[in-house]
């Protein structure tokens, strides 16, 4: 349950989860402001945003099984008035950050529209990929808001213990139904599909 409160206020979308008496923030967290990225250091962001990088668990939320993707440590960070993940690569995985990248742009490459990315080095040359957040919009005070989000359990009205067990067919149907484009919101799913 503290994993999920540490990162309950900045969850994918606009959930949020506080502790029991809390109020519940209006805004998302403030994400670390970065202007040069070679003027800082990697390690340095991971400590002012978690404290004791050694006691962040990189598995407990995206899922039951341990993806070599979830090891990936994640920052949230600002630049340029928009909002980012930085991410790391794990210490027993020392080029996931490349990995990362090269298949972002294979997927373009092969015309998927992907999340924009991109590789940027601190000051002591470590790598860090840098992808923008899809899910939060600056409004004209410089707040950033949350946007809504949906995934395919909560479309099929199933519970996230469910994630590995719907068909990809039923999760394809599911999603273009709810999209005004229907066979073109379709192909899209299972050209992803197929590229994954």
């Amino acid at each position: 349950m503290s994993l999920l409160l540490a990162v309950g206020v900045d969850a994918v979308g606009d959930v949020r989860v506080v502790p029991d008496g809390d109020p519940m923030p209006d805004q998302v967290r403030p994400a670390l402001l970065v202007e040069d990225w070679t003027k800082v250091r990697f390690a340095d962001l991971l400590a002012r945003s978690v404290g004791d990088p050694a006691a962040l668990d990189r598995v407990a939320i995206p899922g039951v099984q341990d993806k070599v993707s979830a090891r990936m440590i994640n920052l949230p960070v600002a630049q340029k008035g928009r909002r980012y993940f930085l991410k790391l690569d794990p210490p027993e995985f020392p080029h996931l950050v490349a990995n990362e990248m090269f298949f972002l742009q294979a997927a373009r490459r092969s015309g998927l529209e992907t999340a924009h990315a991109e590789v940027v080095e601190d000051g002591e040359g470590a790598l860090g990929l840098l992808v923008r957040r899809f899910d939060r919009r600056v409004d004209g005070a410089g707040h950033a808001r949350a946007l809504p989000q949906e995934d395919a359990c909560q479309v099929l009205e199933r519970y996230p213990a469910d994630k590995y067990r719907v068909t990809t067919e039923a999760v394809v149907g599911a999603l273009a139904a709810v999209c005004r484009a229907r066979p073109v919101a379709a192909l899209a799913l299972i050209r992803q599909v197929a590229f994954a």
